[in-house]
C-alpha cells in the first residue's frame, strides 16, 4: 500500500529532492504545473476564486510530487516497469529522459501507457 511506502525512510528524501527540483528547475515546474492543470481540467469546469483555484492547484502539485516519490521507493525497490491505463506525460518525459535531474530510480523507471480504444456502444436496436 502506498501509506505503507510513504513510511519509508527514502520516501521523505525523495520527497524534498523533488520538491527541491521543483523549486530550483524551471523545466520541471513547467512539467508538474502542466500536469497540475491538466489534473484540474480533468473533472466538470466549475467556476471559483482564484484562492481556490491557487489551492486546488498546490494541492495537485503536491500529488504528482508524492506520487513521483512513490514511484521512486518501487522503483529503487526494483519494481521499475509500470504500466498505466491512458497516458501522464509527466512520467512519459521522465522516463525519456528530458528530466535528467530527477532521483537516479526515477530516471531508471520505464513507464508503458496503455492507449484504450473507446468503442460506441450499440443498442439492440441499430444496425
Amino acid at each position: 500500500m502506498a501509506s505503507e511506502i510513504e513510511k519509508q525512510s527514502h520516501f521523505n528524501i525523495y520527497y524534498e529532492e523533488l520538491q527541491s527540483l521543483y523549486q530550483k528547475k524551471q523545466s520541471f515546474q513547467s512539467m508538474v504545473n502542466s500536469f497540475a492543470q491538466t489534473y484540474l481540467n480533468r473533472g466538470e469546469q466549475v467556476e471559483a476564486e482564484q484562492v481556490e483555484e491557487l489551492k486546488q492547484k498546490h494541492l495537485a502539485t503536491t500529488y504528482l510530487l508524492e506520487e513521483s516519490a512513490l514511484f521512486t521507493c518501487l522503483a529503487e525497490e526494483g519494481w521499475q516497469v509500470f504500466v498505466y491505463p491512458g497516458s501522464i506525460k509527466t512520467f512519459e518525459e521522465i522516463s525519456e529522459g528530458l528530466h535528467p535531474e530527477v532521483p537516479l530510480p526515477l530516471k531508471k523507471m520505464i513507464w508503458v501507457s496503455l492507449r484504450l480504444n473507446k468503442r460506441n456502444a450499440k443498442s439492440g436496436n441499430e444496425k
